[in-house]
């Protein structure tokens, strides 16, 4: 039953008129419009003939049309637009499953080759290196070893030096027997070794990647069994051999040293290699990378003292640049090890004793030449008592 009074949210006279005559046209109400007349004009308190009413019904029918068409199309138009949305997501998801998948199969390739090849190296170090009876040694105090700059791969023989793989190998000899000798002269129980980066020669400036023997994969493959061999005859006259690493500036991957990414060395991959070849041997043991430092600094602990390990590339060995490295850690290390510059050198920043290593290669090479500097071959040993540093050993090596 269709209400002919007009409702309170009508306020206009043709939202009236509409409801009225849309009734009418659909059989709702049987009135005449001659019977509806009278109601309209009391309702709309208007004075209107039959013929006006119907007049203005008509014209309201039309642009109601009008306005129906008008919002039929925009709901097609917005239809069609979320239709045409939907479809991008759609292909949006598609290409980041398919990248997503890509990078799953790529990041399970990576890691079943590695696993290969930590296996690989695991069964050959089995073979090369054979474990053997730990020592026991009944001493008071350790021995800190210095791994520093050893540039495998560079190559060459100048006035002032000469240098390749092999020279490499033979002073790497002489610094494990100048090791043994200090380890018996002091009774030294465990050694720490502090690998202090640029193990290999890379490739940062062409004038280095001419002087280069080795290319840079034949460079790490060949430091990695160096090192592995080096640490292995330490597991032999001690009684535990504790790692750690840290990268220098020549194996980072980037030549350019504005767009290098902090943490992308080659290093890194030198002492992986050794640390799978030993991973039998249990008195050897690599401690890991400080993530928060990216592989460029490190500490470790010796006799209940605190060490810092750095390469030296970003630190200047000065009270100034010590004392601002002491700063951005907000902690006060016994000691620091470090190395870069090539030369051995000492230094007390307040207590600290801050330790500078040589380097295995010396001088000779297109740079040294060109900016007159020397620097004869030599490595660094530490003896650390429960007091810290007590002794120096800056090893000559020829």
């Amino acid at each position: 039953m269709v209400d002919l009074k007009r409702r309170p949210d009508e306020l206009l006279d043709e939202e009236y008129l509409y409801r009225i005559g849309k009734a009418k046209d659909d059989g709702l109400i049987d009135e005449t419009w001659e019977a509806l007349t009278p109601i309209l004009n009391e309702e709309c308190g208007e004075e209107k003939t039959v013929s006006v009413w119907r007049k203005h019904y008509a014209a309201g029918k039309k642009w109601q049309a009008v306005f129906e068409k008008q919002e039929f199309c925009d709901d097609d138009e917005r239809l069609r637009q979320s239709k045409q949305e939907i479809i991008k997501e759609r292909m949006k998801l598609r290409d980041e499953r398919v990248a997503l998948n890509k990078e799953l199969r790529e990041h399970a390739r990576y890691e079943v080759n590695n696993e290969i090849w930590e296996q690989r190296l695991a069964e050959l170090g089995k073979v090369r290196f054979p474990v053997t009876t730990t020592p026991q040694i009944n001493g008071s105090c350790d021995l800190l070893i210095c791994v520093s700059d050893w540039h495998i791969g560079m190559a060459f023989d100048s006035y002032t030096g000469k240098y390749n793989s092999d020279i490499a190998l033979s002073r790497l000899s002489q610094y494990l027997c100048s090791i043994r000798d200090i380890q018996r002269r002091h009774n030294a129980v465990n050694a720490h070794v502090a690998i202090l980066g640029d193990m290999i020669s890379g490739a940062p400036h062409s004038v280095i990647a001419i002087e280069n023997r080795e290319n840079v994969i034949e460079q790490v493959m060949l430091a990695g069994e160096m090192l592995s061999g080096f640490l292995h005859e330490l597991s032999t006259i001690f009684e535990h051999v504790y790692v750690s690493s840290v990268a220098g500036n020549h194996s980072r991957i980037n030549p350019n040293k504005k767009d290098a990414v902090l943490g992308e060395r080659l290093d890194i991959l030198v002492g992986w290699h050794a640390k799978s070849e030993l991973k039998h041997c249990e008195n050897v043991e690599f401690w890991p990378f400080s993530e928060a430092f990216n592989d460029t600094l490190d500490m470790m602990e010796i006799r209940g003292k605190v060490y810092l390990v750095n390469h030296g590339d970003f630190d200047t060995f000065t009270e100034a640049g010590m004392a601002k490295l002491f700063s951005f850690l907000g902690v006060i290390p016994s000691a620091v090890v470090t190395a870069h510059k090539h030369t051995p050198a000492y230094m007390d920043v307040n207590g600290v004793a801050c330790i500078q290593s040589g380097c295995l290669s010396g001088g000779g090479d297109q740079f040294t030449l060109e900016h007159r500097l020397g620097g004869k071959p030599s490595q660094t040993v530490c003896v650390c008592s429960d007091c810290g540093i007590e002794a120096m050993y800056p090893v000559r090596l020829i």
